[in-house]
């Protein structure tokens, strides 16, 4: 009777060997109720419907890995900020769907990504002037308290942001008119949109933003539980259960009126063995059936139609690819753009088409292979015999589970964009030439004053002892000024041309440390050094040198009159690129001087021509980077040095590189 038992016992551990070990792994939570916290309007994710029930993806995932891992949850709905303060808190033991970032990696653990998710700009249907996400300086902006996007709106100057308990809210705000652009969770932006009736309003524009990895986040100090949520994530992801929910609220499957018509069919042929009351049932059945049919080919027919309207309102081309690099759809601004049909482009290769000959195959193949997007790239081409210059962006497609389905181009002609600002780059380069001859004019009229006065007493004190003294001490220094004006003037109007490398940003930081070492000990400086290791730039780096020395040297001569004098240098790494922050404590600038401290020959100091500034500007420019002051007068300035991250992973040979998909 016991080795029945027992061989009853091993076949049980065998087939549910799984699920017992979660079970077991689980136990210490068996006997308690889990509080879960999770957003009351974010569709599809979660959110209360109208007859009061709290439902979505979110809360589906966490009931499947409540049942697989014996776990008693309670999910309580509440705005968004309420849900991440009360986790911080511990008033709440889990938080259902969250976006992973570093910041909230301080406070909060993760479960591995089952999700990813992104940012949108939704503008009114009528608005030209918003086409990327830089055109949101100085307007209004609504998002969702707390959420993930204000990362990704901090850099825009002038911004006037509205936060709001509801993403909801935020697109009411849009559509009143009370703000220019709603940035939020594309999936539930368009949910809303499509279900108030607001797409005759609202368009979305410029591509997905801020991909981020979307988690199941506890308390830092939970580390039990978070293992738990993750071994159950694993279990329903294998038997099939997350797909399903998947499925059920991003992509369900309508059954298509074929498989309905052979259903029928076969229905009809064995009514036709049976009772002539059965036949007639199935007539009526299939009567019903026909309007269920046509009700479902409507509902299809109008989100196509919804999806077509959306994708035709972005203001940039758009074209879609499989794993083959084969386009399976386009919008209609890439017709218009390209001046090609739908019927000669659809079905083709991007190797085989024209019309995108600007874009790089090379990161169009690393994006397929590595999932990797490529952002703002930009290629001049010849079109009818005229120069264009075209801006696109390389995005993969993947299902949420980083398997990559395919590959979106999204791609606007910035010629006359650039132009533009060629002209006004123009313009303002000739109103400094102005400003700058009337400086050059004082500069040089007064150490020839000074000469001039020495000539003139030259014959009356020619035998004067301590004049002849003072003619040969201030004569020359006098003639050093011009020679020293003249040579930054030649330094401004013909810097030499950059010899660009590549190599790692803190080593020529450290070479220059090694150079101003000593000045910085002199002046009793407080020095603080920074360094990442991981940012890699191509440069001139003499230049880069150049311009580093400019900036600690200001901020050396702000500290002088400093009780307590700090120098801070900061190298870092950002989505957009590499930046070194040079900060000191000194007595910092003006606000009504911040917006012309490039200009040529401004300056504060009783001694320098005021051309040092505008030669670093000058140079970071030349290297495609740029200088940000920020500064609070009494206080202390902060000057950002900003330059494009260099991409290693592009540098392999041609032969290297096969150009089939």
């Amino acid at each position: 009777m016991r080795r029945w038992i027992r061989l009853v016992f091993m076949v049980f551990i065998c087939i549910y060997g799984t699920h017992t070990v979660a079970f077991i792994e689980a136990s210490n939570f068996v006997n308690e109720s889990i509080v879960v916290a999770g957003d009351n309007y974010f569709p599809p994710f979660e959110y209360v419907d109208a007859n009061g029930v709290y439902k979505g993806f979110n809360i589906d995932i966490i009931h499947a890995i409540a049942i697989e891992m014996g776990l008693d949850v309670n999910i309580v709905p509440m705005t968004w900020k309420e849900a991440t303060e009360r986790l911080e808190s511990g008033e709440v033991d889990v938080v259902q769907g969250i976006t992973d970032t570093e910041d909230r990696r301080t406070k909060f653990l993760f479960s591995q990504p089952h999700l990813t998710t992104s940012q949108v700009i939704f503008i009114a249907k009528d608005n030209d002037f918003i086409k990327t996400v830089k055109d949101l300086e100085n307007r209004r902006v609504a998002i969702q308290e707390s959420d993930v996007v204000i990362e990704l709106l901090s850099d825009i100057e002038g911004l006037e942001i509205h936060k709001e308990e509801k993403q909801l809210h935020a697109l009411e705000l849009l559509i009143s008119g009370e703000a220019d652009a709603y940035v939020g969770n594309r999936e539930t932006g368009l949910y809303s949109i499509q279900k108030y009736g607001h797409y005759d309003q609202v368009k979305l524009i410029g591509s997905p933003m801020n991909s981020k990895k979307y988690c199941i986040a506890v308390r830092k100090d939970n580390e039990e539980l978070i293992r738990i949520l993750d071994e159950g994530l694993r279990i329903i992801k294998k038997n099939g259960t997350y797909k399903k929910i998947y499925n059920k609220w991003f992509g369900e499957e309508f059954i298509s009126p074929l498989k309905l018509f052979k259903k029928y069919i076969y229905i009809v042929l064995i009514g036709a063995l049976a009772l002539i009351g059965i036949s007639l049932f199935n007539v009526r059945m299939n009567h019903m059936l026909r309007e269920q049919v046509d009700s479902r080919t409507r509902e299809l027919i109008q989100s196509d139609l919804f999806k077509e309207h959306i994708i035709n309102s972005i203001s940039d081309g758009l074209i879609t690819f499989d794993t083959n690099g084969v386009i399976q759809s386009l919008n209609k601004n890439v017709m218009e753009i390209c001046m090609i049909s739908k019927n000669k482009a659809l079905g083709r290769s991007i190797h085989s088409v024209d019309f995108l000959d600007f874009v790089d195959k090379n990161l169009f193949r690393e994006a397929l292979i590595s999932g990797k997007s490529y952002i703002r790239q930009e290629a001049l081409i010849q079109f009818n015999g005229h120069s264009k210059i075209m801006e696109y962006n390389i995005l993969p497609i993947n299902d949420g589970t980083d398997v990559i389905q395919g590959i979106t181009i999204t791609f606007n002609d910035i010629t006359i964009q650039r132009q533009h600002n060629e002209q006004i780059k123009r313009r303002d380069k000739f109103e400094s030439i102005g400003r700058l001859t009337a400086n050059i004019a004082h500069e040089i009229r007064n150490p020839l004053t000074a000469i001039k006065t020495y000539i003139e007493l030259i014959p009356r004190k020619i035998d004067n002892k301590k004049f002849q003294e003072q003619i040969v001490k201030d004569v020359p220094q006098v003639i050093e000024r011009l020679n020293g004006l003249i040579t930054e003037l030649l330094e401004y109007a013909r810097p030499r041309e950059a010899n660009k490398t590549v190599f790692e940003l803190d080593r020529p930081i450290l070479e220059v440390m090694s150079l101003v070492e000593g000045e910085i000990r002199k002046n009793g400086i407080k020095l603080e050094l920074n360094l990442n290791k991981n940012c890699c730039v191509k440069m001139d780096s003499q230049q880069l040198k150049q311009i580093l020395i400019n900036l600690i040297i200001n901020s050396i001569e702000a500290l002088k009159s400093e009780a307590n004098p700090s120098l801070k240098i900061k190298m870092a790494k950002s989505e957009i690129g590499c930046f070194i922050e040079v900060t000191d404590n000194g007595i910092g600038i003006d606000s009504d001087d911040i917006g012309v401290i490039f200009e040529p020959f401004f300056t504060k100091k009783t001694s320098g021509t005021g051309l040092g500034l505008s030669i670093a500007q000058q140079l970071a420019e030349e290297n495609s980077g740029y200088l940000t002051p920020d500064s609070i007068l009494g206080q202390g300035t902060t000057m950002r040095l900003y330059l494009p991250l260099y991409d290693q992973s592009i540098m392999e040979d041609e032969h290297e590189k096969s150009t089939n998909y």
